[in-house]
């Protein structure tokens, strides 16, 4: 629903995304849950707002057609929190592409999803600024 129309989507502004999550929850709180947790945690608001444009004609497309994406944030030990995160993503030896390694508890959407946003800790200097310093 949000996703621009130069990627195949509708391009709704927020108020008209939430109009439509409410008319969707007055018949299916679950598919309203599931719609809300793709469009705004999973993979299409991040790589709008973050993405390259390479990213950007690789993902958005497939979410405006239909995909689903799902986010994996939990950890044992570690809850919901972010800074404490304990996966990591290290690059590969040709640095063509991350390595997961870590356990996560829940998936949101996870067992209807096609795409995936893992959070993951990657060596500094790696693709994020360095915590006090901008890249």
């Amino acid at each position: 629903m949000k996703v621009a129309p130069e990627y195949g989507g509708l391009g709704l502004t927020n108020l008209y995304y939430n109009r439509a999550l409410m008319i969707v929850g007055s018949m299916s709180p679950a598919l309203s849950a599931m719609l809300s947790a793709h469009q705004s945690i999973g993979v299409p608001q991040p790589v709008a707002l973050f993405g390259t444009e390479e990213q950007k004609r690789r993902y958005l497309p497939r979410c405006a057609r239909g995909e689903i994406s799902a986010f994996l944030l939990t950890e044992p030990d570690v809850g919901s929190d972010p800074a404490r995160l304990n996966t990591t993503a290290t690059p590969s030896a040709d640095g063509s592409e991350y390595v997961l390694d870590g356990i996560k508890l829940w998936m949101t959407n996870g067992v209807v999803a096609d795409l995936l946003v893992v959070m993951a800790r990657v060596p500094p200097g790696e693709g994020r600024p360095v915590a006090g310093r901008a890249r």
